[in-house]
């Protein structure tokens, strides 16, 4: 079984450094993704992605008194967009699709984050209406970057987080999950970009 880390892990694991905001253009206001549980949420607005417990209406034992059972974590984001892609950035994790429409062999880099349409879930010919995308940050570089390593990420070392995202073109990112080791089986991926879903009916990346 392939080892899958938390996105509360991640957030305590990569939030350091600093990333400098850029242009609110194709960057989102507010959108929330809870775990399937809604015990935990994560909330990504024009500046910032914060991860927190979901509180339970009624509290009971530590949780009253349990200070970090209601902290909230966050970090800055940076709008990675250009002309040719709408591209989100929390330090070494991201969120980038082409302006045009995904085709089901799309690769590309951006930022030294290697992206690739793994499944098409949804499309017709070489039309990939809905994907899951792998967003791998193979070595991390410094304080926030990342590059291609050389024989891939199984083969190098100090490597960044690998995201999985579903992305559907009609309502954006619908749902992610982070894990530290490629993932051969599209069950498996699925199971990971199943980690944290959408609230609401516009996803980031949505155009």
């Amino acid at each position: 079984m392939k080892a899958i880390i938390s996105t509360v892990i991640l957030l305590l694991s990569f939030i350091a450094g600093e990333s400098v905001a850029t242009s609110q253009r194709d960057v989102p206001r507010e959108i929330v993704y809870s775990d399937a549980a809604r015990t935990f949420h994560e909330t990504f607005s024009s500046e910032t992605h914060s991860g927190t417990n979901t509180l339970p209406k009624h509290l009971i034992g530590t949780q009253k008194t349990d200070l970090f059972f209601s902290e909230t974590l966050g970090e800055h984001i940076q709008n990675c967009s250009d002309k040719e892609f709408i591209c989100i950035r929390a330090l070494r994790t991201a969120y980038a699709i082409p302006r045009r429409r995904l085709s089901k062999r799309d690769a590309y880099s951006l930022g030294g984050i290697l992206f690739k349409v793994e499944d098409c879930l949804r499309g017709e010919q070489d039309i990939c209406q809905v994907a899951l995308i792998s967003a791998d940050c193979q070595k991390a570089v410094g304080e926030s970057d990342c590059e291609k390593a050389s024989g891939g990420r199984e083969h190098g070392s100090n490597a960044g987080p690998l995201v999985y995202f579903i992305y559907n073109e009609d309502y954006g990112v619908t749902a992610y999950g982070v894990t530290n080791e490629t993932v051969g089986s599209p069950k498996e991926r699925l199971n990971i970009a199943s980690q944290m879903i959408l609230e609401g009916g516009a996803g980031l990346l949505k155009k």
